[in-house]
């Protein structure tokens, strides 16, 4: 408990420390051990209620709440990311997802895209140095968009290799699968 005293008074004056005044509130997130060597995770809600000429806070008034649940969540989450994430950078191979355009403008992109391109996931998303639909081969492009099309108007997947052209100006023969996705017969992305 002592240890979770000297935590929270951290916490505090690092928050206080950022300028809180007279009715302001602050939040802050810690655990506590509790009786039966437990953590329990809290949120700790309050209000400074007076202040001295300084503008240090000298009394507060505030309430803990039981996160441990959402808590718990939010690290299972963050493990699934990061697993996932490790799956998908492992693959040999580019994972994406992008609009249904002709630039094929991509949201998330694999490291994958590296070895296969020689362009970074950033240059890609959004199209930030170059869009996908420009790397495509140009005696490759009306083909390959119009047999996703008519796939993805089918909601169906769809499998097809065309040529695409790397950084440094190399041609590449790729394979592809993919799909839309739909929700409620609205194409939200491709993957």
């Amino acid at each position: 408990l002592h240890r979770a005293r000297a935590f929270l008074r951290r916490e505090l004056n690092e928050a206080f420390s950022k300028g809180i005044e007279s009715g302001e509130t602050f939040l802050v997130e810690c655990r506590f051990l509790q009786q039966k060597n437990e953590y329990l995770w809290v949120l700790v809600r309050g209000r400074v209620i007076e202040s001295d000429s300084d503008g240090a806070p000298i009394r507060i008034s505030g309430n803990l709440s039981d996160i441990s649940i959402r808590k718990e969540i939010e690290i299972t989450l963050d493990e699934n990311r990061r697993t996932l994430q490790t799956l998908i950078n492992n693959l040999n191979g580019m994972v994406y997802r992008c609009e249904n355009d002709p630039d094929w403008t991509m949201e998330v992109v694999s490291e994958g895209v590296i070895s296969l391109t020689g362009y970074s996931p950033e240059d890609l998303i959004g199209n930030l140095n170059i869009s996908y639909g420009n790397i495509i081969h140009p005696e490759d492009r009306k083909t390959v968009e119009e047999f996703v099309e008519n796939k993805i108007s089918q909601n169906e997947p769809f499998k097809l290799s065309y040529r695409v052209v790397t950084k440094d100006g190399q041609i590449k023969w790729v394979w592809e699968q993919g799909r839309g996705i739909f929700k409620e017969d609205k194409l939200l992305f491709i993957e």
